[in-house]
C-alpha cells in the first residue's frame, strides 16, 4: 500500500492508533488510517485506484467528497481509512 502511495506520488501521513504506537505509548486500535493529501482533479482517480486494483471494498466518489474518506478493506480483511486532509482544485 505504501508503495502504491509512492509510486502514483501521493502525499500521506500514517495517523491514529498506529501513529501514537510509533511515537509514545501502543494502544490497541482495529484499523490503519492514512491521511493524504490529494487535488480534487485527482480525487475520482486515487478512490478508483485503491478500490478497483488493491481493495475489495468500494465506496463512491460522492460519499468521499462529502465525507472526507474512503474505507476500505483489503482482501485479507485489514481495515483502512484514507483520509482526505485537503481536496484543493490546482490553480493555473
Amino acid at each position: 500500500m505504501i508503495d502504491d502511495l509512492e509510486r502514483e506520488s501521493i502525499p500521506y501521513m500514517l495517523i491514529g492508533g498506529l501513529a501514537l504506537a510509533a511515537w509514545t505509548l501502543p494502544r490497541a486500535t482495529l484499523d490503519i488510517d492514512l491521511t493524504l493529501w490529494v487535488s480534487a482533479e485527482e480525487l475520482e482517480r486515487v478512490c478508483l485506484h485503491f478500490t478497483t486494483l488493491i481493495f475489495s471494498r468500494r465506496r463512491s466518489v460522492g460519499f468521499v467528497r462529502q465525507r472526507r474518506v474512503l474505507p476500505v478493506e483489503t482482501a485479507a480483511g485489514a481495515r483502512l481509512d484514507f483520509l482526505f486532509a485537503a481536496s484543493h482544485s490546482k490553480r493555473k
